[in-house]
């Protein structure tokens, strides 16, 4: 992430709304989606703004307000890190790598 992108990020963006995680892929097959978050994490951010930008609505999980978030999170993706996606219950990390993932099987 340069630091234009990183500034970007960090201008506040609202979560998109919130889906109930079943996504229809690229491939057709359908996807379950949930996003661990922090609202003031600025990579997060950069997940909220293409998740509005592409029109997609996961399941949303805040690590901060939720307790049951954080215990998952760390169970199964083994770190407290986020934004971390899950998809079909595996976890993937960084901002970036999610963004990607989005815009090539999902949008």
């Amino acid at each position: 992430m340069s630091v234009r992108d990183f500034f970007d990020a960090a201008r506040r963006a609202a979560p998109p709304a919130a889906g109930d995680g079943r996504v229809h892929g690229k491939s057709g097959a359908t996807l379950d989606l949930e996003l661990y978050k922090k609202d003031n994490c600025p990579y997060c951010q950069r997940v909220y703004k293409a998740l509005a930008r592409l029109g997609v609505h996961v399941r949303m999980r805040d690590i901060r307000t939720d307790a049951g978030a954080l215990e998952t999170l760390v169970r199964v993706g083994g770190k407290r890190q986020v934004p971390c996606l899950f998809v079909d219950g595996k976890p993937l990390y960084e901002s970036a790598d999610i963004v990607r993932f989005l815009e090539q099987n999902v949008a």
